[in-house]
């Protein structure tokens, strides 16, 4: 029974009010009542002049070892369970400020970042804000279907990306709408190299789709 005890599995939490129930009580109690057994007996034996014989010696070495095992595992698990916790939180972090489709910063990262910028703008370096509406795209989505049109938004999206710098932001605003913020650069320069970014044509599955931008810039 105490060996058994020792090496009990892992249990995994559960979700509840903050308190811990007698089950969980005793869960957490049981793996230590061996060694609890254990050194009482030693104790006793050793208060009363008892010599412990080498079975039962090796019997309790053999508890403490695998109670040590067993808190060991624990530990192992919870730092898994911390790191998957952490790994979820990151992800769902990104999920809310990034487009699903495109993988791009979605209108509420976008609006973060402009307000962001804004806020430290140095008046020497000018500070561009581009919005993007792909002409075409709706003919595309129309005749040849969503995932078409899709796959043409995520190439926009790509292109997009590939032309400016890593720091720079590039976001889905809605539908086929984007934005792009850039601190410190010429907004005509910025301006003609997203279009010619964006003039070539979209082969997507097998076939080969035109589409245009028009373009808004700000400063």
């Amino acid at each position: 029974m105490f060996f058994l005890s020792a090496i009990a599995p892992v249990q995994r939490p559960r979700p509840n009010d903050g308190r811990l129930r007698t089950g969980d009580m005793l869960y957490l109690l049981v793996p230590y009542v061996p060694l609890m057994v254990t050194g009482l007996f030693v104790l006793v034996g050793t208060a009363t002049g008892l010599r412990l014989n080498p079975v039962e010696i090796y019997a309790a070495l053999a508890v403490v070892l695998l109670v040590i095992v067993r808190q060991l595992v624990t530990l192992i698990e919870n730092v898994r369970l911390v790191d998957d916790l952490r790994i979820s939180r990151e992800q769902l972090r990104h999920e809310a400020l990034h487009d699903p489709l495109t993988g791009i910063a979605n209108r509420v990262l976008f609006r973060a970042r402009l307000e962001s910028a804004l806020a430290q703008r140095d008046r020497d370096r000018p500070l561009v804000l581009l919005f993007i509406d792909v002409d075409g795209f709706k003919a595309v989505n129309d005749s040849y279907g969503h995932a078409e049109g899709d796959a043409v938004l995520r190439n926009v999206a790509a292109r997009l990306t590939h032309c400016l710098r890593p720091e720079d932001t590039v976001a889905r605003l809605g539908g086929d709408e984007f934005g792009v913020l850039v601190d410190g650069a010429d907004p005509r320069e910025l301006g003609q190299r997203v279009l010619e970014s964006l003039q070539h044509p979209h082969e997507v599955h097998g076939r080969t789709h035109h589409v245009h931008a028009s373009i808004g810039a700000a400063q």
